[in-house]
């Protein structure tokens, strides 16, 4: 069967498994953003990458709280003995990007032309 000829039902499994999204990576983004919308609800998951979660904060001041309640945050999944404990990376709304070394290793993988 070719792409065209596949059904919206087909279609999303495959699209699913390609972008690397499970039930368990799901479960883990579900907590902490709602742990981190009790403290700061304008707050969100930007991301999950190479277990680091990128969170994105509306305010310094929310910044500074998550931070300081970062530990009390992860530790919602400690409930939960089959989860991974993610590094939690919080920045402001609109600076999310990955670090230097995520940035470096992706570089690695796809080689870039030199014009």
């Amino acid at each position: 069967m070719t792409s065209a000829s596949l059904t919206l039902k087909e279609l999303v499994p495959q699209i699913v498994r390609r972008l690397g999204v499970s039930e368990r990576n799901f479960e883990v983004v579900s907590l902490i953003e709602r742990e981190i919308q009790k403290i700061s609800p304008k707050s969100s998951v930007a991301a999950y990458k190479n277990d680091k979660i990128y969170v994105e904060v509306e305010s310094s001041a929310h910044l500074f709280e998550l931070n300081m309640r970062r530990r009390e945050i992860l530790k919602s999944l400690s409930v939960h003995a089959e989860l991974p404990c993610p590094e939690l990376k919080l920045f402001l709304k609109g600076t999310v990007r990955a670090s230097a070394a995520d940035r470096l290793k992706n570089a690695l993988k796809i080689p870039q032309e030199r014009k």
